[in-house]
């Protein structure tokens, strides 16, 4: 299946380190964007503006991303939850520990 997304290529000045000369200075990055953002955000310039066209295999299937990404976010949240319980009872061994 064929896609054509209207993309918009813009460029910002930001700050970089020569790690030769030990200066600061100014570079131009560019970024492509699906919005133009250069009316409300000043610090971007719109370079241009063009159609690109992708090709999107026939077979794609979303859910196989979207169910590993929520697996990974259900990991995420149980190692937070563990460490915040392991947390908790040092809290509790500690003041049980407190002579009345």
């Amino acid at each position: 299946m064929q896609i054509t997304i209207k993309t918009y290529l813009l460029a910002k000045l930001e700050d970089s380190y020569d790690y030769n000369t030990g200066e600061m200075k100014k570079e131009t990055k560019f970024s492509l964007w699906d919005v133009d953002i250069s009316a409300s955000s000043p610090e971007y310039v719109k370079v241009s503006e063009q159609d690109i066209s992708l090709e999107v295999p026939d077979d794609f299937d979303p859910r196989i991303g979207y169910v590993a990404g929520l697996e990974r976010l259900k990991e995420s949240i149980g190692a937070e939850f563990q460490a915040r319980v392991t947390e908790i009872n040092a809290q509790i061994q500690s003041l049980l520990a407190i002579e009345a």
